[in-house]
């Protein structure tokens, strides 16, 4: 793989040739835009093909930020002794002298650009810029490793010090890889800290009938659900789409077991409690509104309907089923005795994921001591 210098202003839809003379590399073409248009600098997406080697991409497309284009340009001019994009001239050094040039651009990058760095900002980084950082160093290692070996190969060059230098400029591919799922993993790590200290507001959705005590639970849910669709857009948008799908359903995993938990261990549940959970329970277990709606250009028809469409494929492949239990308690509390029965003996309850002992407990906690409420626990066998 030779890929372009791309050395032009960042909307070029044709990148030139490596300068070698071959044409080697006239087939990579960055492309415009991508998932991340207005989330910072990333304002062009580079369409690299998996048959030309930029495995960075796992097989899909991915949002690369203007920067990491410009320091893999600049690094590879640095690796082929070229003092700027087209120019023949070869720059002054010996080949030692060049990779460590152009290793120090990489090793600028990071340090400038690594959102886990905390010198960089007095905030934490935004989960979008975080994303965007993982793909810049998939890229850049990926354009380091075409860089090196046709500095190695089509140079002609195959003694010892160069073959050297190739290894030990490699060493630079996994430092890049791990710089970005640090920064991605942190980043989902304060995700879920910042939705389950919301989620910790709600009381556990204790005491609803006290007075604002459902306005706050309600509020409490919808700023969970706020963090988590922060993340969750911006994983599933920006990252390769199977990786981002299955970080995203971590996370909405998480919080549906969170929620759920919470519902089924309330012990005692009134009237007015159970009409304010139930709304509560409706609106955290929407996948409408999750997602931040995007333009047209950006998500595949945009608007509000594109970005619930998102949502709800997300939903929708979801492994377990706390999501499943949670968006069936809302029905659950709306029920009477005989349906909740009628529902466990036909199997219902239990396809969706309820076992003997939630059902049990969400029957005793609603429900007030009744000859019928005793019949119910034991035809469930918890009398």
């Amino acid at each position: 793989w030779a890929p372009g210098d791309g050395d032009a202003a960042g909307d070029e839809k044709w990148a030139p040739g490596d300068g070698d003379g071959d044409g080697a590399g006239s087939d990579w073409r960055p492309g415009i835009g991508g998932a991340g248009l207005g989330f910072g600098d990333e304002i062009r997406a580079c369409a690299v093909c998996v048959e030309e080697g930029a495995d960075f991409l796992d097989g899909e497309g991915c949002t690369v930020s203007a920067a990491a284009h410009d320091v893999a340009a600049l690094a590879h001019r640095t690796l082929h002794g070229k003092s700027a994009p087209g120019d023949g001239k070869s720059a002054p050094g010996d080949a030692s002298t060049a990779f460590a040039a152009a290793r120090d651009a990489l090793d600028l990058f990071r340090a400038l650009r690594d959102p886990e760095n905390s010198s960089n900002t007095s905030a934490p980084p935004s989960p979008a810029a975080v994303c965007v950082y993982r793909n810049d160093c998939r890229y850049l290692a990926a354009r380091w490793r075409g860089s090196t070996h046709h500095l190695g190969a089509g140079a002609g060059r195959s003694d010892g010090p160069t073959r050297r230098l190739v290894s030990l400029s490699l060493a630079a591919v996994p430092v890049l890889h791990a710089s970005g799922d640090a920064a991605v993993l942190a980043m989902l790590a304060r995700a879920k800290a910042d939705v389950f200290s919301s989620l910790d507001d709600a009381n556990g959705f204790r005491d609803l009938g006290e007075d604002g005590a459902s306005r706050e639970a309600l509020n409490a849910v919808r700023r969970a659900r706020h963090a988590m669709g922060r993340a969750c857009g911006a994983v599933s948008r920006l990252l390769p789409r199977r990786l981002g799908a299955r970080l995203a359903r971590e996370l909405l995993a998480a919080y549906a077991e969170k929620v759920t938990a919470d519902a089924l261990a309330l012990s005692d549940v009134s009237v007015d409690e159970s009409d304010s959970l139930r709304g509560i329970l409706a609106e955290a277990f929407d996948p409408r509104g999750l997602l931040v709606a995007l333009p047209g250009t950006l998500a595949g028809g945009g608007g509000r309907a594109a970005a619930d469409a998102e949502a709800s494929a997300l939903v929708d492949g979801l492994e377990g089923d706390a999501w499943m239990k949670g968006s069936h308690l809302p029905s659950m509390l709306d029920a009477r005795l005989t349906d909740l029965a009628e529902w466990w003996d036909s199997g219902r309850l239990p396809a969706l994921g309820f076992d003997v002992a939630e059902v049990a407990g969400f029957v005793r906690a609603n429900f007030e001591a009744s000859e019928n409420r005793a019949a119910v626990l034991e035809r469930l066998g918890e009398r």
